[in-house]
């Protein structure tokens, strides 16, 4: 369903001027930091909409590095129940 949009998606990515983040970044497709070079590039972005979230592990990460604050920003809450069954 995403696979027709992908290529527009990055053509559209690739016109963003990215900065190198100030901030550590875990990505959500492998659960681990994410390198500060990879997440600049239209490429990077193109496989974090298309490949499946790992969402659990990306919040014991982020838990494990001792985060206590986890904001979702969205319309509904979806992401927060799931996310304190992940993590305590």
């Amino acid at each position: 369903l995403l696979e027709p949009a992908l290529d527009e998606f990055e053509r559209a990515a690739a016109r963003v001027t990215f900065r190198t983040p100030r901030l550590t970044l875990i990505c959500n497709v492998t659960g681990q930091i994410a390198r500060p070079e990879e997440v600049v590039t239209a490429a990077y972005w193109r496989r974090h909409a298309r490949q499946p979230a790992r969402f659990a592990d990306a919040l014991r990460e982020m838990d494990g590095r001792g985060c206590g604050v986890f904001l979702e920003v969205g319309p509904h809450p979806t992401l927060l129940g799931l996310a304190r069954q992940c993590v305590e």
